[in-house]
Formats: structure tokens, C-alpha cells, sequence
């Protein structure tokens, strides 16, 4: 999993960063890569659920024998400069 967040400094736009080895992460979003919110449909926080429920889809079925706690740290349509989510394995 360690080596999963190296990889994804490597996206375009994507950070990632081992908080604890094995158990927490940060995956950063520098910029919003929603189609609803980039061409101005919706513009409230609450879509930002939509990604933390899709990093959650995405975690479990990298790793289906384990379980995590997804946190939206904050966002772009919060008001911030990036969206930023914090991963725990429980």
C-alpha cells in the first residue's frame, strides 16, 4: 500500500503521502477533475462526498481484506486551494 501512495506523486495532478507506514495516507487532489463542478452544474462542498465515497469503492477493491476510514479533509469547492483525503486502515 506504501508503495500505492508513492505511485500516485507520479499522476498528474495527484499527491501522495505516507502519514504512517502500513496504516495512514494523504491523497491530495491539486485540482477538481469534477465535469459537474468544472463546467459550473453544482458548485456546494456536499459533492465532495462523491469522491470520498469513490476512494472508498476504489480502496476496498484494491485491498478487499481490509477496511478503511475515509475522511475528507477539506476541498476546492470548500473554499480551499486543493481537496485532500485522508486514508486510515482500520
Amino acid at each position: 500500500m506504501d508503495f500505492f501512495f508513492q505511485l500516485a506523486n507520479d499522476l498528474p495532478g495527484v499527491k501522495g503521502e505516507i502519514v504512517e507506514k502500513g496504516r495512514v495516507y494523504y491523497l491530495t487532489f491539486l485540482e477538481c477533475t469534477c465535469d459537474l463542478c468544472k463546467k459550473g452544474y453544482v458548485t456546494t462542498p456536499l459533492l465532495c462526498e462523491c469522491s470520498r465515497q469513490s476512494v472508498i469503492y476504489s480502496m476496498q477493491s484494491l485491498w478487499k481484506e481490509r477496511n478503511f476510514n475515509i475522511t475528507l479533509c477539506h476541498s476546492i469547492l470548500q473554499g480551499k486551494m486543493d481537496c485532500k483525503i485522508r486514508i486510515e486502515v482500520i
